[in-house]
C-alpha cells in the first residue's frame, strides 16, 4: 500500500525546531517564589506540563499563521496557484489556524489569571476536542498534497520555482516546506502524550484530575477514530487502483461496499500437495516454490501473481479458514473457495512474518462467519469447479521466477 502517516508510529517524535524559547516555568518565577509556594515535586513538575503545553500552542500556531501567509497567501498575490491538492491542504490549515486561535487565548487568558500557578487548564481544553475533527481532512489530503508537492519542486514549475525561493528566507529556519507540513500531524500525535503525562502529575483528589483524565481518552479516542477514517480512505483508493491491475473476471466486484485492504505483498510458499484438486505435480515430484503477491481484505484474500506490475490470480477469490505457525519459522493459511487450499509460507523478514500473521488473523472471524453477501458463490458457479481447476493447473506449471 502507498506510504501512511500513521499518527500512532509519531506519538513519540518531537515537532521540529520552533523560533520561541522554551522556558521553563521555574525561570518565570523568583527563587523566593518558588519557596514560598510550598510546592511539592509532583506540582512543579505539573506547572512545567502547563507551561510546556501553551508555549508549544504559541509557538505551533505561530508556524500555522507562517506557512500559510508565506506559502499560500503570497503565491496567490503572485498569480501562483499550488496544485489543488495543496490549495486543500492550505484551506485545512486556515481551520486550524483559527482552532488552535480561540485555543491559545483561552489557555493564555487561564494562565493569566491564575499566575504564577495556573490550577486547572483541561476544563478548559475540553470543549474543543469535538472541533479537532478539521484534523480528519488534513490526514486525508496529507500524502497527495505532499507527492504533489515534491513533484512541483522536481520540475521547478512556477509554484515549485516559488517554493524554492520561500524556502531560502531567514525566516524559514532553514527547513523546507514538507516540515511545516508534517507539523499538525506531529502536533495532534503530541496532544496525547502530553495529556497523559499532565494526568501522572496531577493528584487524584485535586480538581482537575478527573477534567484531565476525561481530557486524555477523549482526545486518544479521537485521534484513533481519524486514525482510522484516514485508512479506511486511503485502502478504498487503492482498491479502486487495484480494480485496473488485477486480473479478476467481470462478474465479480472487487469494489464492493465495506470491503477494505488490510495488507498486501509478498510471500513466498508452496501449495501442500494434500489439497484435493487443486495442485498436482508429477508423482513424487517436489512442489514448486511460488512467488505470491498477495491481497488480504477484510472479507476475501486473493493469492496471485505479479509480473509487470499486473496481477493475475492463481485460485479464485478466497475466504481464510485456518493459520497455524510451524516451529521452522514457516505458517501455514488455508483458504476455501471452490475446494481448499493450503499454502506454506515464509515471510521476508521475521518482522514481516508478525505482520502477516497478526492481519491474518485480524480478518479470520469475519472470512468464516458470514452470509453469501459478497457475491463470492456466484463467482465461483459462474467459473465452475472444472474451469478453477484447469486455471490452477495452467498457473502451477509456471516456474518461480517467471
Amino acid at each position: 500500500m502507498p506510504d501512511q502517516i500513521i499518527l500512532s508510529t509519531l506519538r513519540f517524535h518531537h515537532t521540529f525546531p520552533s523560533p520561541a524559547l522554551k522556558s521553563k516555568w521555574r525561570d518565570r518565577i523568583t527563587p523566593t517564589e518558588l519557596i514560598s509556594l510550598n510546592l511539592t515535586p509532583k506540582e512543579i513538575t505539573r506547572q512545567e506540563l502547563i507551561n510546556e503545553l501553551i508555549i508549544t500552542e504559541a509557538d505551533y500556531l505561530a508556524d500555522l499563521k507562517f506557512v500559510h501567509r508565506s506559502f499560500c497567501k503570497q503565491a496567490l498575490q503572485k498569480g501562483i496557484r499550488p496544485c489543488e491538492q495543496l490549495v486543500r491542504l492550505f484551506s485545512n490549515i486556515e481551520d486550524m489556524i483559527r482552532l488552535h486561535d480561540n485555543i491559545l487565548m483561552c489557555l493564555q487568558s487561564r494562565q493569566m489569571k491564575q499566575q504564577p500557578c495556573v490550577t486547572a487548564v483541561s476544563d478548559v481544553l475540553l470543549p474543543f476536542v469535538d472541533r479537532f475533527d478539521i484534523y480528519e481532512s488534513y490526514l486525508v489530503n496529507y500524502t497527495a498534497a505532499t507527492q504533489q508537492l515534491e513533484k512541483a519542486v522536481n520540475e521547478e514549475n512556477d509554484y515549485g520555482h516559488f517554493v524554492k525561493q520561500q524556502e531560502q528566507l531567514p525566516t524559514c529556519r532553514k527547513l523546507p516546506l514538507q516540515a511545516f507540513l508534517i507539523a499538525p500531524v506531529q502536533r495532534l500525535a503530541k496532544y496525547p502524550l502530553l495529556f497523559k503525562s499532565l494526568l501522572d502529575a496531577t493528584p487524584q483528589l485535586h480538581s482537575d484530575f478527573c477534567p484531565t483524565h476525561k481530557l486524555y481518552k477523549s482526545m486518544d479516542a479521537f485521534i484513533r477514530k481519524i486514525e482510522d477514517a484516514k485508512r479506511k480512505e486511503e485502502s478504498h483508493g487503492r482498491v479502486i487502483e487495484l480494480q485496473s491491475l488485477i486480473k479478476i473476471p467481470l462478474s465479480f466486484n472487487l469494489l464492493k461496499p465495506g470491503r477494505e485492504l488490510i495488507h498486501e505483498g509478498y510471500l513466498c510458499g508452496v501449495i501442500i500437495p494434500e489439497s484435493p484438486g487443486v495442485y498436482n505435480p508429477e508423482q513424487n515430484a517436489e512442489p514448486q516454490k511460488i512467488r505470491l503477491y498477495v491481497f488480504l481484505f477484510s472479507d476475501i484474500v486473493l493469492w496471485t501473481r505479479e509480473k509487470n506490475g499486473q496481477y493475475k490470480l492463481i485460485i479464485p477469490p478466497a475466504r481464510i479458514t485456518n493459520i497455524s505457525e510451524n516451529s521452522d519459522g514457516m505458517f501455514e493459511v488455508t483458504s476455501v473457495h471452490t475446494g481448499k487450499t493450503t499454502f506454506l509460507l515464509s515471510a521476508s523478514n521475521g518482522k514481516d512474518k508478525i505482520v502477516w500473521i497478526k492481519s491474518l488473523r485480524s480478518v479470520l472471524r469475519r472470512h468464516t462467519n458470514r452470509g453469501n453477501d459478497e457475491r463470492l458463490d456466484e463467482w465461483w458457479f459462474y467459473c465452475g469447479v472444472r474451469e478453477a481447476k484447469r486455471r490452477m493447473g495452467e498457473v502451477h506449471v509456471e516456474k518461480a521466477g517467471e
